[in-house]
Protein backbone atom coordinates (compact mmCIF):
# COMPACT_ATOMS: atom_id res chain seq x y z
CA UNK A 1 0.00 0.00 0.00
CA UNK A 2 3.03 2.35 -0.28
CA UNK A 3 2.35 5.35 -2.38
CA UNK A 4 6.29 6.15 -2.15
CA UNK A 5 9.10 5.80 -0.48
CA UNK A 6 11.89 7.74 1.56
CA UNK A 7 15.26 6.88 1.48
CA UNK A 8 18.40 7.87 3.46
CA UNK A 9 21.88 6.80 2.62
CA UNK A 10 24.76 8.10 4.81
CA UNK A 11 28.46 7.13 6.49
CA UNK A 12 26.81 6.59 10.00
CA UNK A 13 24.48 4.94 10.97
CA UNK A 14 20.98 6.72 10.51
CA UNK A 15 23.13 9.01 8.55
CA UNK A 16 21.71 11.03 5.46
CA UNK A 17 24.77 13.15 4.63
CA UNK A 18 24.96 10.89 0.51
CA UNK A 19 20.86 11.32 0.56
CA UNK A 20 18.89 13.19 2.42
CA UNK A 21 15.34 11.83 2.48
CA UNK A 22 14.83 11.59 -1.67
CA UNK A 23 11.51 10.23 -2.32
CA UNK A 24 11.18 7.96 -5.06
CA UNK A 25 8.23 6.42 -6.33
CA UNK A 26 10.29 3.44 -7.44
CA UNK A 27 11.78 -0.09 -5.62
CA UNK A 28 15.10 1.23 -6.99
CA UNK A 29 17.89 4.30 -6.09
CA UNK A 30 21.06 5.20 -8.62
CA UNK A 31 23.03 7.34 -7.01
CA UNK A 32 24.33 10.50 -9.14
CA UNK A 33 28.26 9.77 -7.70
CA UNK A 34 30.00 6.71 -7.08
CA UNK A 35 30.16 6.15 -3.38
CA UNK A 36 33.35 7.36 -1.35
CA UNK A 37 35.91 4.53 -1.37
CA UNK A 38 36.58 2.12 1.42
CA UNK A 39 33.89 3.42 3.23
CA UNK A 40 30.95 1.56 5.32
CA UNK A 41 27.58 3.14 3.91
CA UNK A 42 24.25 2.99 5.60
CA UNK A 43 20.88 2.82 3.93
CA UNK A 44 17.62 3.25 4.80
CA UNK A 45 14.32 3.24 2.94
CA UNK A 46 10.73 4.29 4.25
CA UNK A 47 7.97 3.49 2.59
CA UNK A 48 4.83 5.70 3.04
CA UNK A 49 1.31 6.55 1.82
CA UNK A 50 -1.13 8.87 3.09
CA UNK A 51 -2.25 7.85 6.03
CA UNK A 52 1.69 8.32 6.92
CA UNK A 53 5.34 6.83 6.80
CA UNK A 54 6.13 3.21 8.15
CA UNK A 55 7.73 2.76 11.57
CA UNK A 56 11.13 0.67 12.44
CA UNK A 57 12.26 -0.35 9.11
CA UNK A 58 15.53 -1.69 9.06
CA UNK A 59 18.66 0.34 8.17
CA UNK A 60 21.45 -2.03 6.22
CA UNK A 61 24.79 -1.03 6.01
CA UNK A 62 27.68 -2.20 3.40
CA UNK A 63 31.26 -1.18 3.05
CA UNK A 64 32.59 0.26 -1.01
CA UNK A 65 35.45 -1.28 -2.26
CA UNK A 66 39.18 0.06 -2.25
CA UNK A 67 41.25 1.62 -5.04
CA UNK A 68 44.18 2.46 -2.97
CA UNK A 69 46.41 0.82 -5.27
CA UNK A 70 45.37 1.16 -8.26
CA UNK A 71 47.64 0.15 -11.66
CA UNK A 72 47.11 0.39 -15.50
CA UNK A 73 45.74 -2.87 -17.01
CA UNK A 74 47.91 -5.09 -18.96
CA UNK A 75 47.83 -5.53 -22.24
CA UNK A 76 45.79 -7.83 -24.26
CA UNK A 77 46.11 -10.76 -26.66
CA UNK A 78 44.11 -9.86 -30.49
CA UNK A 79 42.30 -13.22 -31.01
CA UNK A 80 40.48 -13.29 -34.34
CA UNK A 81 41.81 -12.20 -36.64
CA UNK A 82 44.86 -14.44 -35.73
CA UNK A 83 48.04 -12.05 -36.45
CA UNK A 84 49.90 -12.84 -39.99
CA UNK A 85 46.44 -14.27 -41.63
CA UNK A 86 45.96 -14.08 -44.86
CA UNK A 87 42.62 -13.93 -47.31
CA UNK A 88 40.81 -12.45 -44.18
CA UNK A 89 37.60 -10.97 -45.09
CA UNK A 90 37.23 -7.15 -45.97
CA UNK A 91 34.51 -7.07 -43.44
CA UNK A 92 36.03 -8.94 -40.64
CA UNK A 93 35.50 -8.35 -37.14
CA UNK A 94 38.69 -8.17 -34.66
CA UNK A 95 38.06 -9.07 -31.50
CA UNK A 96 40.16 -9.30 -28.48
CA UNK A 97 40.39 -11.24 -24.57
CA UNK A 98 39.05 -9.03 -21.94
CA UNK A 99 41.48 -7.52 -19.36
CA UNK A 100 40.98 -7.47 -15.79
CA UNK A 101 40.68 -4.00 -14.14
CA UNK A 102 40.33 -2.02 -17.72
CA UNK A 103 37.45 0.34 -18.03
CA UNK A 104 37.68 0.28 -21.80
CA UNK A 105 39.60 -0.35 -24.90
CA UNK A 106 41.69 2.01 -27.79
CA UNK A 107 41.58 0.79 -31.58
CA UNK A 108 43.88 1.68 -33.73
CA UNK A 109 43.40 0.54 -37.45
CA UNK A 110 45.93 1.56 -40.22
CA UNK A 111 47.87 0.47 -43.46
CA UNK A 112 50.75 0.78 -41.64
CA UNK A 113 52.82 -0.66 -38.86
CA UNK A 114 51.69 1.71 -35.65
CA UNK A 115 49.10 3.26 -38.70
CA UNK A 116 46.33 4.46 -37.52
CA UNK A 117 44.69 5.97 -41.24
CA UNK A 118 41.72 3.41 -40.60
CA UNK A 119 40.82 4.09 -37.41
CA UNK A 120 42.00 6.61 -34.56
CA UNK A 121 42.12 5.80 -30.82
CA UNK A 122 38.22 4.43 -30.77
CA UNK A 123 37.39 3.96 -27.48
CA UNK A 124 35.27 1.04 -26.73
CA UNK A 125 33.82 -0.68 -23.80
CA UNK A 126 33.40 -4.01 -25.36
CA UNK A 127 36.18 -6.77 -26.55
CA UNK A 128 34.89 -6.28 -30.06
CA UNK A 129 35.02 -3.83 -32.93
CA UNK A 130 33.19 -4.12 -36.09
CA UNK A 131 33.92 -1.79 -38.78
CA UNK A 132 31.53 0.27 -40.56
CA UNK A 133 33.00 0.20 -44.10
CA UNK A 134 35.35 -3.00 -45.66
CA UNK A 135 39.28 -3.00 -45.17
CA UNK A 136 40.76 -2.18 -48.63
CA UNK A 137 41.13 -5.33 -50.40
CA UNK A 138 44.70 -7.13 -50.67
CA UNK A 139 46.09 -4.94 -48.28
CA UNK A 140 48.35 -5.34 -44.54
CA UNK A 141 45.84 -4.59 -42.10
CA UNK A 142 47.51 -3.31 -38.96
CA UNK A 143 45.59 -3.09 -35.78
CA UNK A 144 46.41 -2.63 -31.89
CA UNK A 145 44.05 -2.48 -28.98
CA UNK A 146 44.82 -0.66 -25.82
CA UNK A 147 43.35 -1.46 -22.36
CA UNK A 148 43.14 1.33 -20.34
CA UNK A 149 41.28 2.70 -16.94
CA UNK A 150 41.62 5.64 -14.24
CA UNK A 151 44.94 4.87 -13.85
CA UNK A 152 46.21 5.46 -17.56
CA UNK A 153 46.97 3.03 -20.23
CA UNK A 154 48.61 -0.60 -20.70
CA UNK A 155 51.90 -0.39 -22.21
CA UNK A 156 54.25 -2.42 -24.58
Amino acid sequence: NADGYYVNIGTTAGGNDLVNNAELTTTSYSHATHFPENTTIYVSVTPYNVVGSAKGCTEISFTTESFANPSVPDCTTITSPLDGTTDVSTNEDINWDAVPNADGYYINIGTTPEGNDLINNAELTTTSYSHTTDFPENTTIYVSVTPYNVVGSATG
